[in-house]
């Protein structure tokens, strides 16, 4: 030191502890950031990189804020003022990180829910093309019924999980929309078919009546 002072040198020593403590918080803060990145990811890799139930993902988060936290004060042991005005701006990062992921999963959300919607029309409609046409009308009503049902239900088990978002009752609600238009159409083919038939008995009948006169 004796030597140091002599030299000048002493004077450049706060710059130099200033750097040191700015690097280990630029590092910690990097390391901290990855991590609780790094436990988000882990939950999106537990639903195959789709979404996730929004009260499920805030909780997760809320829990990776804190081990993020504890491992920031773990990096920077003994620096309390560091920590401090490190983990401002740590927070600050994470929920910024946040709100873009839970951005990305409302976004997932309403995919989901209106690819599973899709799929319950086109099988509905499938199976309603299975009936052969015409039947009594109170029968086809009876058959579009059930099916319905089926693929209310089915709508709802598949997407249990993210019931309580506003997607999917939104599909859910389309889902019942369109299937109400499937039925209309089938009503109105089968009442088509049932009165062609009827007309094509009639001209039978007038045809036979006339060749019997």
């Amino acid at each position: 030191l004796v030597d140091a002072a002599n030299e000048g040198s002493l004077a450049g020593i706060p710059n130099r502890w200033e750097t040191f403590i700015d690097r280990i918080k630029g590092s910690a803060l990097t390391d901290c950031l990855k991590f609780y990145e790094g436990e988000m990811a882990a939950l999106f890799r537990q639903y195959d990189e789709g979404p996730v139930n929004a009260v499920e993902l805030k909780a997760w988060h809320d829990n990776a804020v804190n081990k993020s936290r504890n491992l920031l004060e773990s990096l920077l042991f003994g620096l309390r003022d560091v920590v401090n005005a490190s983990l401002s701006a740590l927070l600050k990062d994470m929920e910024d990180q946040y709100r873009r992921v839970a951005d990305i999963n409302t976004k997932k959300i309403i995919i989901k829910c209106s690819e599973v919607q899709k799929r319950m029309e086109v099988e509905a409609e499938a199976r309603l093309s299975r009936i052969v046409l015409p039947v009594l009308t109170s029968k086809l009503r009876q058959e579009y019924e059930q099916i319905k049902s089926e693929m209310e239900k089915d709508y709802q088990q598949k997407l249990n999980y993210l019931k309580d978002s506003g997607p999917f009752q939104t599909s859910l609600d389309q889902l019942k929309n369109t299937l109400a238009v499937v039925r209309d159409s089938f009503l109105l083919k089968n009442r088509n078919v049932l009165e062609n038939l009827l007309k094509t008995a009639k001209e039978a009948a007038a045809n036979s009546f006339s060749e019997n006169a």
